[in-house]
């Protein structure tokens, strides 16, 4: 007989243990999701007439699955919650550096201009009196309406107003808007006010462009003249004594 009571005190703390862990489970359930389980109050056997620990769990996984449906408790998979959408301001992209001032003004870009192309350095001076060759048909460079200079493009029929560029490097450039040294920009190699020396930054249009060379022509309506020479002095006279 006393081990029959015996059995069944250690029987009641079992059952009165595993109550107790059912209710901290609801309430992590409760706590992790944010939902309110007042509604799911843990099983009180003093609070109403008692039911076996069997009957007792069965409600307390029938009332889980509730709480699962409500609180958006994954029971399957990973049962891990689905991470929070991005904050757009965090993928923003970062704010662009403004263009740094080119040491050339555009004012010294627009002209009239003979151009020619060369692929290897030997041919430099070559090409540079082929370029001004080329002005009977010069390449009009003209300022454009927001302060740049109005050229082309690569593989562009269409005249775009383009930026004189600088960089920390020293180094000058002419392309769209954007950081120097893009790959529609062009490096100005040189510079001396007569004869300017571009080189595209894209090595697959500089393999077909080349280098451009462009030799300023004289103002358009100027007439090269010949030099004069002076005429001979006549002889003297001869003596007739």
């Amino acid at each position: 007989m006393a081990n029959k009571v015996e059995r069944n005190t250690v029987y009641k703390r079992w059952v009165r243990a595993a109550f107790a862990s059912r209710s901290r489970l609801l309430a992590t359930v409760a706590a992790k999701f944010r939902c309110n389980l007042m509604w799911a109050e843990p099983f009180r056997p003093k609070d109403g007439p008692r039911r076996s620990f069997m009957t007792a769990w069965l409600g307390d996984v029938r009332l889980l699955a509730a709480a699962a449906a409500l609180c958006g408790l994954p029971l399957l998979g990973n049962c891990t919650s689905n991470p929070p959408p991005p904050d757009p301001q965090a993928m923003a992209a970062p704010p662009t550096e403004p263009e740094m001032p080119a040491s050339i003004r555009p004012e010294e870009i627009v002209g009239r201009w003979g151009y020619g192309s060369y692929h290897r350095d030997e041919d430099l001076k070559r090409t540079e009196v082929a370029a001004r060759a080329q002005c009977g048909q010069p390449v009009v460079i003209d300022r454009g309406p927001g302060g740049g200079i109005m050229m082309y493009l690569a593989d562009s029929a269409q005249l775009q107003e383009l930026h004189l560029k600088g960089s920390p490097s020293g180094k000058n450039y002419i392309g769209p808007p954007g950081p120097a040294g893009g790959m529609q920009d062009r490096e100005i190699v040189s510079f001396d006010g007569r004869t300017m020396v571009l080189r595209w930054i894209d090595p697959e249009v500089a393999g077909r462009y080349g280098i451009g060379v462009y030799v300023r022509c004289a103002p358009e309506g100027t007439a090269k003249t010949a030099k004069r020479m002076p005429p001979p002095s006549a002889p003297p006279p001869p003596n007739t004594q």
